[in-house]
């Protein structure tokens, strides 16, 4: 009998942008009075702890329709850069060259190049 795990992918966090959030009134008046009708729903005499999970989900809640999200951004590789591609090309241009004529300038100016790559 073979048992195999499987690994599980948690899905992507929301991120919510509070800097947006905290600079607009208008949201943060909504976000209050979503929260307060939530929670004056509760009643006065239940448990500590069970009113507690209850404000929390309700925060919860006015977060996910008030407060906006952030924008996924996708950083770009830095392979991706035109200074990078352009100094990998002019390397693999001088090596090839200095490979064909194995001069000692070709060398030089392979050693320059790829300094200038390192340095994109």
């Amino acid at each position: 009998m073979r048992l195999s795990l499987r690994v599980t992918k948690s899905s992507p966090r929301t991120k919510y942008n509070w800097k947006e959030f905290s600079e607009n009134r208008h949201l943060q008046e909504q976000y209050t009075v979503e929260v307060r009708n939530r929670f004056q729903v509760l009643a006065e005499h239940e448990d500590p702890s069970v009113r507690y999970r209850r404000f929390v989900d309700a925060n919860r809640k006015a977060t996910e329709q008030w407060v906006p999200k952030k924008e996924h951004n996708k950083k770009v590789p830095y392979s991706k850069y035109p200074e990078v591609i352009k100094a990998t090309e002019n390397m693999q241009e001088t090596c090839k060259r200095h490979i064909t004529t194995g001069s000692e300038e070709d060398r030089e100016l392979l050693k320059e190049a790829k300094e200038m790559l390192f340095n994109a």
